[in-house]
């Protein structure tokens, strides 16, 4: 059984990891050299102390993280949602997002937006079926080549 819970110190070796398995697609595009130093242990731990960060552990493992950055005037930024590859399809990242959802309403939050890659068109659908909108796209956000579409959900 998989038990959402908060991120805990301690967890972000763990984290680290399981984001770089992640997000193995994305440091094949250049300039993606960033994205590895956020999901360091050390950056996961700092980003931990600000919004809300949550865990999907399995089997004393974490296979699961995302975090929602909260900002002072209702909205929060989710940063990151991440699934090891071995628990893909269970149901994990369904699970952390409406765990945030849940968190957000909880400290009044009224919507969450998020910034996707273009390519990943995975998680554009995975987002879509929970109920998420399209609002617009950044070309050449994050790194040459990769637009970011940026999706929002009222609560």
């Amino acid at each position: 059984m998989t038990e959402i819970r908060l991120f805990l110190k301690g967890d972000e070796k763990a984290c680290s990891s399981l984001l770089d398995e992640a997000f193995g697609w994305y440091f094949r595009l250049p300039g993606s050299q960033w994205m590895r130093r956020k999901i360091s242990a050390e950056s996961i731990l700092e980003t931990s102390k600000d919004g809300i960060t949550l865990v999907a552990v399995e089997l004393g493992r974490i296979e699961g993280y995302a975090h929602a950055a909260i900002s002072d005037y209702g909205v929060a930024y989710l940063s990151t949602i991440g699934v090891s590859p071995s628990s893909e399809s269970k149901g994990i990242g369904t699970m952390l997002l409406k765990g945030l959802e849940e968190r957000c309403r909880q400290k009044g939050i009224r919507k969450i937006w998020l910034m996707v890659t273009h390519i990943n068109s995975r998680a554009v659908s995975f987002y879509i079926r929970n109920g998420y909108e399209i609002e617009g796209l950044l070309k050449d956000m994050t790194v040459e080549g990769a637009h970011e579409i940026v999706m929002s959900k009222h609560l």
